[in-house]
């Protein structure tokens, strides 16, 4: 095998839609929010190289999957004005903020700022040299609502805005030293034929980052994270 069947993929997405309204319409009398599920793929491989980078891997795909709205971006208090610089240069669209270390830690130390700075932006991303600060700075607030900060790579980049156009219209994967990887590819909330779209290009650009790709895949498949 050397391709997801589109026509197989299309079934499973239709009827994992299916279940989750099952499953919603049960509920919804205690739910007063109706949040989109995210889509994850787990792959499963044959043999685990001995050398496993945790570093996050930029997966592009077809259809976006992060939230609504705009973007802020966490960064050392050096860089500040060079990255502002950058963007002023070549602006992303959506990325409104950019803020210190010093900042975040000096304005939002409250919980209920905090929480006012989760609810202002769509998704937050995060300098992945400062990611330990900032995990500790913004606290379960933002990992409870998913709405943690996401790594981009700002270190002496010619093409800072690239790079990040490239983070906020895909998704990460994490090579783990197990034999099992998961990456989120979509949301209940799209199209089911964006939700395809994603499932069976992500596929091949992930695969693509996997030692003998195909040939080591032993399993795919495709589950919705749920939280309690």
């Amino acid at each position: 095998m050397e391709q997801l069947d589109t026509e197989q993929v299309t079934k499973a997405v239709v009827a994992l839609k299916q279940f989750l309204k099952k499953k919603q319409a049960q509920k919804s009398k205690q739910a007063l929010v109706d949040e989109n599920k995210t889509i994850q793929i787990i792959f499963t491989r044959i043999t685990v190289p001995r050398n496993e980078s945790l570093k996050a891997i930029p997966i592009k795909l077809p259809h976006n999957i992060r939230g609504d709205g705009e973007a802020c971006l966490f960064v050392k208090d050096s860089d500040k004005d060079r990255i502002k610089a950058h963007l002023k240069d070549d602006p992303v669209a959506g990325l409104t903020k950019v803020m210190t270390i010093k900042k975040l830690k000096k304005n939002y130390s409250q919980f209920k700022d905090k929480r006012e700075l989760k609810a202002a932006y769509g998704v937050f991303l995060v300098d992945d040299r400062v990611l330990p600060y900032v995990k500790s700075l913004v606290g379960k607030t933002f990992f409870d609502a998913k709405k943690q900060p996401t790594t981009v790579n700002v270190t002496g980049k010619k093409n800072i805005s690239t790079h990040i156009r490239r983070v906020l219209g895909g998704t990460e994967m994490f090579l783990s030293p197990g034999p099992c990887f998961n990456v989120k590819i979509a949301h209940d909330g799209m199209d089911t034929a964006d939700i395809v779209d994603n499932i069976i290009q992500g596929t091949k650009n992930i695969l693509a980052h996997v030692p003998k790709g195909w040939k080591n895949t032993k399993s795919i498949n495709i589950k919705v994270l749920t939280y309690n």
